[in-house]
């Protein structure tokens, strides 16, 4: 994990200039500034057991951005893996606050929710998709979750904060006084208490088409998206069978490369000083045993003086050569 954790760390530090360490290995500080020369820091703080958990990315002053929910937090627990690369997701994430005109925290509605306008087009980042919210479900605000990117052939895309479904949509504003209302008789209204009479007025109302409208849209979007992902399967497919067999091969190569280290290491035991001085003293010793026996069987009378002189003299050479050989080679430094 050490490794991945500096892996971390150093792109963190090259794709943001000018970054300072203030707890040494966790915690970071980026100060930038926006459009309208509001100042911010980013502070991206490290867990002990940071690359496996995410990492922790705040921002202050207090400001109103698509990317921040409402405690200034960019969350990554969602998504967050452990090969995505930190410098560039947090090089996104400044360069967004610079050129997205967040406005200041003062002027939130009373939910809280960040409806923070997207970033002009040129500034827009390819992190990645996300699926947009149904409305009408539990929750439609607030910002994306930040999801990691693959590190493909192209220089790999990192995670992504998406923008939320009302900037891309366009849902409608709910008044705070319907003017369709003060049209209606007191017998009109009275019978708006009948369920399927509401039902019926309520359907009408122009925020509520509009509303379904963009139902419709972003369940458009949202299959077209699931389309595009389930079209690129045979693609993962394929490079998830190359990845295997790249490990087989990987595999298959390691176990020759110890065989031939342990052979290596075998012959090189062989060619020691001691090893050599050994096989010299053991070949001189052989030669010796050879011309004694040579004259063993001359003095039991097995040689005639020629065979025996003949024999002895080329057994006696063997081992005065293997001999000095032997006695050389002990006196020379190693």
């Amino acid at each position: 994990m050490d490794v991945y954790r500096t892996h971390h760390i150093d792109s963190l530090l090259r794709h943001n200039p000018g970054i300072r360490e203030s707890r040494s290995g966790s915690e970071f500080n980026i100060t930038g500034q926006t459009h309208h020369s509001t100042h911010f820091t980013v502070t991206v703080t490290l867990p002990h057991d940071f690359p496996q958990a995410s990492p922790s990315i705040t921002v202050q002053p207090g400001m109103q951005h698509r990317q921040l929910d409402s405690q200034m937090n960019a969350s990554l627990h969602s998504l967050w893996s452990m090969h995505s690369d930190l410098g560039k997701v947090v090089r996104a994430l400044v360069d967004d606050l610079r050129t997205a005109t967040p406005l200041p925290a003062t002027s939130w509605g009373e939910s809280g929710r960040s409806y923070g306008a997207p970033a002009p087009a040129q500034t827009q980042h390819n992190w990645g998709q996300q699926p947009q919210h149904i409305p009408g479900q539990q929750s439609w605000g607030g910002p994306g979750g930040i999801g990691s990117g693959s590190g493909g052939g192209g220089g790999g895309a990192g995670p992504a904060v998406a923008g939320s479904a009302h900037a891309r949509v366009g849902l409608p504003d709910i008044p705070s006084h319907f003017i369709e209302l003060d049209s209606l008789s007191f017998e009109q209204l009275e019978g708006l208490d009948d369920a399927a009479k509401f039902k019926e007025f309520f359907e009408q109302l122009p925020q509520v088409r509009e509303l379904k409208q963009a139902e419709a849209t972003i369940q458009q979007e949202n299959q077209a998206l699931a389309e595009a992902n389930l079209a690129k399967q045979p693609e993962l497919e394929r490079a998830k069978q190359q990845l295997l067999e790249q490990h087989a091969l990987l595999a298959e190569r390691k176990k020759r490369y110890e065989e031939l280290s342990q052979r290596q290491d075998e012959l090189t035991k062989d060619l020691s000083i001691e090893s050599i001085t050994a096989q010299l003293d053991i070949a001189e010793q052989e030669a010796k045993e050879q011309a004694n026996i040579i004259e063993a069987k001359f003095k039991a009378g097995e040689l005639t003086v020629d065979v025996f002189m003949k024999q002895f003299k080329e057994a006696a050479e063997r081992h005065h050569m293997r001999k000095n050989k032997a006695e050389s080679f002990k006196q020379t430094p190693h």
